[in-house]
């Protein structure tokens, strides 16, 4: 272990970022060989030197929240995971001007976390499931927005992995809804979300390899959509990770920069679905068959056979 923390060590004499950076590294380390107490310590001393620094605010200080809740979580330490999921979200949704920006994938870890708070607190005091399902469809919608900004297939992969586990708590909460409720429409919405669920990498390859050559687009637009799609996601990465007080000329200069670039991505989107709509429709807007479909579908053929 003195290996590890010698560097460390030298490390606060660099910028905020390292510090910090290197403070997280450790922190993973001691969860990783299991001692949570440690990592645990280590992460609330991160956010205290975040905070000595000026840095409080900032996306490195946000990723050492987010790893001490969920720590906390896996723990099941609720109490300790609430309180610190309030005050991530107090801290960051601040509108001074000042520090970092939660992006779109910020907001999904965020989400993700208090949908993990949700399911835990609702099965230990055994409340009903409709605020966890309620907060499961906010964060999908917030998975759906994202996916459009993730340019290349394996970013799109790395991000199917890590809602895995999201979808699988989709299912249990609706299959907990039926139970508690009897209607059937939560047996519908627990099937919908596992052929979601599955078919969620397929779809992405067969949009990005299968669904411009099935509807025939030019290669030219297809290049010029990733380039806006790529470009949209660097501006709002970028901008996250200013202080428009302290940076507030390139803040201003990346602002109009992000603004021009979306409203070119969606003319072009708007374009896509009106020249081609096969292509729109299975890149942007796909459709997954309703469990009642399917079984009349199955009856139709069980009768015409």
């Amino acid at each position: 272990q003195q290996p590890l923390i010698n560097p460390i060590q030298r490390m606060l004499r660099g910028s905020f970022a390292e510090v910090l950076s290197s403070v997280r590294f450790l922190a993973q380390y001691e969860a990783y060989r299991g001692d949570t107490s440690a990592a645990i310590d280590l992460y609330q001393k991160g956010l205290t030197r975040a905070e000595v620094l000026g840095q409080k605010r900032s996306v490195y200080s946000f990723r050492l929240w987010a790893e001490l809740i969920q720590l906390y979580l896996d723990q099941s330490n609720l109490e300790a995971a609430t309180q610190h999921l309030q005050q991530l979200e107090e801290l960051f949704a601040a509108e001074d001007g000042a520090g970092f920006k939660i992006d779109e994938v910020s907001q999904v870890q965020v989400a993700l976390i208090k949908g993990q708070l949700l399911r835990q607190q609702a099965k230990a005091l055994q409340l009903a499931h409709t605020e966890v399902w309620a907060h499961y469809q906010h964060t999908d919608s917030l998975l759906d927005n994202m996916r459009q900004l993730y340019a290349s297939d394996i970013s799109k992969q790395l991000l199917a992995q890590k809602v895995h586990v999201h979808y699988e708590h989709m299912i249990e909460t609706a299959l907990a809804l039926f139970s508690e409720s009897g209607q059937q429409r939560y047996l519908d919405l627990a099937y919908q979300v596992c052929q979601k669920s599955k078919a969620g990498l397929l779809l992405e390859g067969l949009n990005n390899s299968g669904a411009s050559s099935y509807a025939g687009i030019p290669d030219q637009l297809l290049r010029e959509e990733r380039r806006l799609r790529t470009l949209v996601k660097y501006y709002r990465q970028e901008i996250g990770q200013l202080n428009s007080s302290t940076d507030s000329s390139r803040y201003r200069k990346l602002s109009k920069e992000q603004f021009q670039t979306q409203e070119q991505y969606q003319q072009l989107v708007d374009a896509l679905e009106e020249e081609y709509p096969d292509y729109f429709a299975l890149k942007y807007k796909p459709r997954f068959a309703r469990l009642a479909e399917i079984q009349k579908a199955l009856k139709q053929q069980h009768k015409e056979a």
